[in-house]
């Protein structure tokens, strides 16, 4: 486990209860990683909660894993997971947790970097911190509000800087479609189309869907322009446990997360589709596109 002395200077001007808490998420996610490790290549039955939507054992025990680390700390904590407590009420100060983003991945060994363990905080209204555990790849994502965003906690942490590219003609756009195309909503179909015609982006794709993709974007890795997130309010892709961890780390390395009409701060609660961008310059031709579309 990391010693969160370790990355303590990033930390010097943050309240000391902030630090304790990024302590702990980071404690939480690691330790879900562990299992993620000891299960990766290993034979598991598979549920489906929708079509596509693929689960497993070790979701759960890795939920398990970060809700008993939150409540060693703090006994009376609120936590909204995906697979055991998805539903908090009005809760307005609560953790939240992803306990194995990437489940494909993880089920069928797409690629090793892909799953992750994502935990944040929230108090608010707004998110306070959050980290995106790779375990396969022994890497860590974390990010702090007002502070940056950061890869690493050994031997001073990477402050992460997204790439600023100019033009949609130049991009890489991921688009995260919904595993069931009868669900697929209608503005994100017409996007998807407009992207990959003259005027559209370079480069456009579907992969595996995984939400720590916005932290390797955060990175400047791949070279990743945006990612296009579907969600029709009716079947929900992306749930605040996916959205949350992601956008702080982004933000916080200069990307912007908007609706496909630009409204910002994008709501992980009233969900629809939104766009996860490197840059404002990008977010708003790719609105500007959407807005071709309707």
């Amino acid at each position: 486990m990391t010693d969160i002395g370790e990355i303590v200077p990033v930390l010097r001007d943050v309240d000391p209860a902030t630090t304790e808490m990024l302590a702990v998420a980071v404690g939480a996610a690691q330790t879900a990683g562990e299992i993620v490790r000891d299960n990766y290549a290993v034979h598991h039955a598979i549920t489906e909660k929708g079509l596509g939507d693929l689960v497993c054992e070790v979701d759960v025990k890795c939920d398990r894993a970060i809700q008993a680390a939150i409540l060693e700390h703090d006994p009376q904590a609120t936590i909204l997971s995906e697979e055991l407590s998805p539903d908090i009420g009005q809760a307005t100060t609560f953790w939240v947790e992803d306990p194995l983003d990437g489940s494909a991945a993880f089920l069928f060994g797409v690629a090793r970097e892909m799953p992750s363990n994502m935990v944040a905080h929230r108090s608010g209204g707004e998110t306070d911190l959050a980290v995106i555990n790779f375990p396969l790849t022994n890497e860590i994502f974390w990010a702090v509000r007002g502070v940056g965003a950061f890869k690493g906690v050994s031997f001073g942490p990477e402050r992460l800087l997204c790439e600023q590219p100019e033009r949609l003609g130049e991009a890489w756009v991921e688009m995260n479609r919904n595993s069931d195309q009868r669900l697929q909503a209608p503005a994100f179909t017409r996007l998807d189309g407009l992207l990959r015609l003259p005027g559209g982006a370079r480069l456009v794709t579907s992969t595996v869907p995984h939400s720590g993709l916005a932290a390797r974007m955060a990175a400047g890795e791949k070279r990743l322009s945006a990612i296009v997130h579907d969600n029709n309010p009716g079947r929900v892709k992306q749930g605040p446990w996916d959205v949350i961890p992601a956008a702080l780390i982004l933000e916080e390395a200069g990307g912007a997360v908007a609706t496909l009409e630009g409204a910002r701060p994008y709501d992980p609660f009233q969900p629809e589709p939104f766009v996860m961008a490197a840059s404002d310059t990008i977010l708003e031709q790719l609105v500007e596109l959407a807005a071709q579309a309707q």
